[in-house]
């Protein structure tokens, strides 16, 4: 095994495998956000300036302009107590199961704020980011889970359910709902790939927006999608983690600048068992998501670490990439939670309560 310095400002073990030549992270020293990677690029972290007092409802306390975000319980992003029969707690509080009701209910209170706004979910990534929407479609809707079709459940394309999978523009697919009932807006883009280019141009048109046409929670994930397209184009695993680190990096500001009215979300990616892939996958998929914790570190943005535990506790029989129904039922209530801990304060189950 030969020590060499793969990447600059980290080092790389290197060995010889049957599959070729696999990269191991072994220290990594630069901090994202604060210092140079690329020549003539300097890239600077915002201060976290998060107003930790707001929360939904007559509990929303904003600033005079309105520019303030959601408050949500981060014990719900983080690592839980997880037991044999497969649930899951945060640890020291409560996890509450919001029903349809329930969900209206608190959904509902957002209006009666000093300044009123309607709770609306963005949720960008790939087709993992795809089961979490259409879990909470069907929920607003008052069905369960069971798979993903009909098509629109997750297409607004008018021929949806006659597209046949596998099917290019039904993959690409995105998803926007109003429902009035419930004082609720769910949206979903489809960005695979945490690509500047594609994002930042769509992140920015959100900050155009009034704040209470902004996303209360944006949820975003990435990982995957970006190693396979580097082995298919046989991009080396160093070149492939630069490209990925610096993405996330030129997207920091934006995100920032989000996180002032928005709560934002980052999911790391859960392992795969999907053979042969997952083999030298879940390797590399890991020092992503180190990265992307290293780049994040510091900002506004909240790491949502226990989206990678649902599917390392559930024992559910799935085809190797996605979530089974029983984890996409329990991502969606843990977002619930996050979303609604204070609005149910009164609630002896709710989250963060001392209870």
């Amino acid at each position: 095994m030969t020590l060499i310095p793969c990447v600059q400002g980290g080092y790389f073990g290197t060995f010889v495998a049957a599959t070729g030549i696999i990269c191991l992270l072994i220290y990594w020293k630069q901090e994202c956000g604060t210092t140079t990677y690329i020549p003539g690029l300097r890239y600077t972290s915002i201060n976290d300036s998060r107003d930790e007092t707001n929360d939904l409802g007559s509990r929303y306390q904003r600033t005079d302009q309105c520019s303030s975000h959601i408050s949500g319980c981060n014990a719900m992003l983080k690592f839980g107590l997880q037991y044999p029969n497969e649930t899951w707690r945060p640890i020291d509080c409560q996890m509450h199961n919001y029903n349809y009701e329930e969900f209206s209910k608190y959904a509902k209170a957002m209006l009666n704020g000093t300044c009123p706004r309607r709770l609306s979910i963005l949720l960008i990534g790939d087709s993992r980011i795809r089961q979490l929407q259409i879990a909470i479609h069907r929920h607003v809707v008052n069905e369960s889970y069971v798979n993903e079709w009909p098509a629109t459940n997750f297409c607004d394309r008018p021929d949806a359910n006659s597209l046949v999978w596998p099917n290019e523009l039904l993959q690409a697919c995105e998803f926007r709902r109003t429902f009035e009932q419930h004082n609720f807006v769910l949206e979903r883009w489809w960005v695979p790939y945490n690509d500047y280019k594609t994002l930042h141009p769509r992140l920015s048109g959100l900050l155009s927006r009034n704040t209470s046409e902004i996303p209360a929670v944006i949820v975003l994930s990435a990982g995957v999608w970006f190693i396979r397209g580097c082995n298919l184009k046989q991009v080396p695993f160093g070149d492939c983690m630069l490209y990925f680190q610096r993405n996330l990096t030129l997207l920091v500001p934006v995100l920032e600048s989000l996180s002032s009215r928005s709560a934002v979300l980052w999911a790391v990616q859960h392992p795969i068992t999907w053979k042969p892939e997952s083999d030298h996958m879940n390797e590399k998929q890991g020092i992503f998501n180190d990265v992307s914790r290293q780049c994040l570190r510091g900002t506004s943005v909240h790491i949502w670490e226990s989206y990678y535990q649902i599917h390392h506790m559930m024992a559910e029989k799935t085809d190797g990439l996605h979530f089974g129904p029983k984890g996409i039922k329990l991502m969606m209530q843990m977002l619930f939670n996050f979303v609604f801990h204070k609005a149910a304060v009164s609630d002896a189950a709710a989250c963060c309560t001392a209870n």
